[in-house]
């Protein structure tokens, strides 16, 4: 027996030529994050924007000549807001990495949480085990760790990208 699942999702195309597809082609979707999720993680931001505003998120690189610097637009995600890109763009289930856990800690006001974060980002074996047995979300990596402050700009150039997910059309 198959672990995989069946479902069945029925687009009209009719009124829109373009879009042909024929049985074995792939379908990508990018699913939404859960809005308890979002919700939680805009309510421990520090410094969150105006919730209706677009942000941008710019990246500072050196000139031609090198001496000037030069801020330049990011690419990673097009002008939205936050809400947008927590509910649409940016990956708040997967477990954050042993990197971003480091990045916390050093952003921790609290000794003993820091202590800790230390320890998962730079013990592999732990780190492993606290992510098999928790799969915390961000949300529930912060719960954990209440002490650590959380800039928009973190969760904006931190977070991983979410992923389509992909399906076959049969």
């Amino acid at each position: 027996e198959s672990s995989r699942s069946t479902i069945l999702v029925q687009l009209q195309v009719e009124d829109k030529p373009e879009l042909c597809y024929q049985p074995g082609d792939h379908l990508g979707i990018f699913p939404a994050n859960n809005q308890d999720l979002v919700e939680g993680l805009l309510a421990r931001v520090e410094d969150p924007p105006p919730t209706d505003e677009t942000v941008a998120v710019e990246t500072l690189e050196a000139g031609t000549e090198g001496v000037k610097r030069l801020w330049v637009p990011c690419r990673r995600l097009p002008l939205c807001t936050l809400r947008q890109a927590l509910t649409f763009f940016l990956d708040i289930t997967t477990p954050p990495s042993p990197q971003l856990l480091q990045l916390l800690a050093t952003l921790d006001e609290d000794p003993a949480e820091r202590e800790k974060l230390l320890h998962l980002s730079q013990d592999s074996l732990r780190y492993e085990e606290w992510k098999w047995f928790r799969s915390p979300t961000m949300l529930e990596v912060l719960e954990e760790f209440p002490s650590v402050p959380l800039p928009a700009s973190l969760l904006l150039t931190q977070l991983p990208l979410l992923q389509a997910r992909y399906y076959s059309i049969s």
